[in-house]
Formats: C-alpha cells, structure tokens, sequence
C-alpha cells in the first residue's frame, strides 16, 4: 500500500528568550497509511502538537521533508500550500473553533464553500455529514446553543466535509467529559475505516490510543513506537 502522508527526519527547533536553541523535534520518522488510525502520545509539551503542525503545513520543520500524496511541502508555493490544507488536510483541535455568528450548517459548508463550491452544494453536503453525526436536528443552531459534546461533533463534521486525505487531531477530546470523550472517540475512530481517510491523532486519553491501529510515542524528540505501559499511560 502506498503511504498518504511521510515524513522524513524532521527536526524542529526554536529559540529561547536568551536565543538558544531548544530542539522539539530530532529525526522524526512517520509514515501513514490510507484507512489507518496513529495515535501519538507523550508527555505535555514533548512536541506532539509542533509535529502536527509540520504535518498540517502548518509550520516549516528546521529540518527533514514532509509529503502528502507524493508532493513533498517544501516544493509548493504559498497558493499550493493553501490548496493542500484546505483540499487534502482536516483539523481537529481541543477548541472547537467554530465561527459563532454561523450555524452549524454554515460551518461545516465552510471548507466547500472556500474551495469555490456553491452554495446549494455545499449545503446540501453539510447537512448530509451533519446527519451522519447525529446532528440532524441542530443543523440551525449556532455554536452557543450546542453542547459541547455537539459543538465538537460539529467541528469533526467541518473537518471531513470536503473528504480529505489526512485528518490531524490535537487533542480532541481535551475539553470534554468522559461520556461526550467516548462518543467523540467512536466517532473518529470510525472515521478512519469507513472513509479510508488517515488519521493522526495527539492525545493524553488513554481511551482514544486503545482505538488506534498504531501508538507512537514522543519523548525528547524522538518518536517510536510506545510500549503496552506507554500506550496506556
């Protein structure tokens, strides 16, 4: 099987507020595949949200290359970039981020819409995907009159709308409780399997790494694959 996303020695460093240098990432590694659920875990900042970011394109590595579907990132200009994510990549963050003066069927319609569809189409799609998450009934509703168990529902919903290659979570379930968590978790690990989409997971919950075909694990750097007590942890 062809991979969908890779990176190749990536290496991420910063500078300190007396310019040193502070090295997040050291000769990470990481392949994925179509269909298949990483979960990555570690320690609070050991790096997994800077990985996620260079993945996305969200940010340039120090060093290494990072390819989606055979186009490596570094090869694109700012326009194709753009294209990729809005394309290619979804997010899913801890925070919703959805747009408060829209309902939840304008945002989800927001990727479609961005990437020049029309509106009826767009629609039509949102609601489509928003049914499918159990959402049917909130289709007009605005952020602020969602739970927050739906409000993240609805932001997975944006992230998939447009059918992408990769979706990259960060802590998706951060802000949740533990039953809206497990809802969120079956969810997204259906995802993976009934869309053949990838999916790159950071998280801390256990219960979202058990649904994962691989667990990696983050520490000083370097990312390998986590041990039964690592996975669990």
């Amino acid at each position: 099987m062809t991979a969908v996303l890779e990176a190749v020695g990536l290496r991420k460093v910063y500078l300190g507020g007396d310019r040193s240098e502070i090295e997040v990432l050291n000769a990470v590694d990481l392949t994925v595949y179509p269909g298949e659920m990483v979960a990555v875990v570690g320690a609070s900042g050991a790096g997994k949200s800077t990985l996620l970011h260079l993945l996305g394109a969200l940010d340039d590595p120090t060093g290494g290359t990072v390819q989606l579907g055979g186009r490596a990132y570094a090869t694109l200009s700012p326009t194709e970039r753009d294209y990729l994510r809005n394309r290619d990549l979804g997010f899913v963050f801890q925070f919703h981020h959805l747009l408060r003066e829209f309902t939840a069927l304008e945002n989800v319609a927001m990727p479609l819409r961005v990437a020049g569809q029309r509106a009826a189409a767009a629609l039509a799609k949102a609601e489509a995907v928003l049914r499918r998450f159990g959402l049917g009934d909130r289709l007009h509703h605005r952020p602020g009159q969602l739970s927050g168990g739906e409000q993240q529902r609805c932001a997975v919903a944006r992230a998939i709308v447009h059918d992408p290659r990769v979706v990259l979570a960060d802590e998706p379930s951060g802000n949740l409780d533990h039953h809206h968590s497990r809802a969120l978790h079956e969810l997204l690990a259906g995802l993976a399997a009934s869309l053949d989409t990838a999916l790159v997971v950071a998280t801390h919950n256990r219960d979202l790494a058990e649904r994962a075909d691989r667990v990696l694990w983050l520490e000083h750097g370097q990312l390998r694959a986590a041990t039964a007590a690592e996975a669990m942890s």
